[in-house]
């Protein structure tokens, strides 16, 4: 429900542009204080949901904040967990 409201091209998959206009809105603020994620690094965040492809799908969404609900500490650890993740598939 979320995903569709925020996915202004509607095709599916959510851009840097998006994701980004998207943390700014009041209802996606208040999702994200109930989940307990606290986002300092946009970027940062985008890279851990978007799995290295550069778009979020639906499901990426859905198990990325899932995944660094808590403190910043666990937002800082999924990131260097992705990182890693990616490295080793080259």
């Amino acid at each position: 429900a979320i995903f569709k409201h925020i996915d202004v091209s509607g095709d599916g998959q959510l851009t840097y542009p998006e994701f980004k206009a998207m943390l700014q809105t009041p209802s996606v603020k208040t999702w994200l204080s109930a989940l307990e994620l606290e986002i300092h690094d946009l970027e940062g965040l985008f890279e851990i949901l978007a799995d290295g492809d550069g778009l979020i799908s639906p499901e990426d969404f859905t198990r990325g904040a899932v995944r660094i609900r808590g403190p910043a500490k666990s937002v800082d650890l999924v990131h260097l967990l992705a990182i890693l993740k990616r490295m080793e598939q080259k």
